[in-house]
């Protein structure tokens, strides 16, 4: 396991450990290799393309989901690995508080994800300069939602976008009770 954190362990090097050691791959060293820097994408696509029977790849999104480092590339890589695929919420909420691309991955995924009060408490906490745009595409892409009081404290308690987060969020629901009033 300490192989897949190790940054000077390259994806060939691996495979001769894994091939020559007689290691069994377990679901931590999945989550260690997406968990890694920006090769970490390249160690996941290696382990699961040779020892795919031996992962279930919703054990990795969430640790794939939190990863700062985390592209969107190998987030639309983890989704497409399994046809049909459930994205459990903890996993969307970890997505709506990183700064990797998963969120942005998981609204392009073109299938249907949750989005709660919790993913939404998440985002607006968010304090990231992509929480504006990720929130403009949450709400486009999921009509209907409903905008807490909670999800409000934390728009206006976030320091980097929150006046806007605010605005955003207030329109929002001025649109939804206009469009459900007529």
């Amino acid at each position: 396991m300490a192989a897949t954190a190790n940054p000077c362990v390259t994806e060939d090097c691996l495979l001769l450990l894994l091939d020559r050691g007689n290691i069994s791959i377990t679901r931590d060293m999945f989550e260690k290799a997406a968990e890694a820097d920006s090769r970490g994408r390249h160690l996941t696509k290696t382990l699961l393309l040779k020892y795919q029977d031996s992962l279930c790849v919703e054990d990795v999104l969430e640790t794939a989901a939190r990863n700062e480092e985390s592209t969107e590339e190998m987030f639309e890589f983890l989704l497409t690995w399994e046809k049909d695929l459930m994205v459990a919420e903890d996993v969307i909420v970890a997505a709506a508080g990183s700064s990797g691309g998963s969120m942005k991955a998981l609204l392009d995924w073109g299938q249907p994800i949750q989005i709660t009060e919790a993913v939404l408490k998440a985002l607006a906490s968010n304090e990231r300069r992509q929480t504006l745009p990720m929130m403009q595409l949450t709400l486009y892409y999921h009509r209907g939602l409903e905008i807490t009081k909670e999800v409000m404290q934390a728009a206006r308690g976030n320091k980097t976008v929150g006046p806007d987060l605010t605005r955003l969020l207030q329109t929002y629901k001025l649109d939804q009770s206009y469009a459900t009033s007529n």
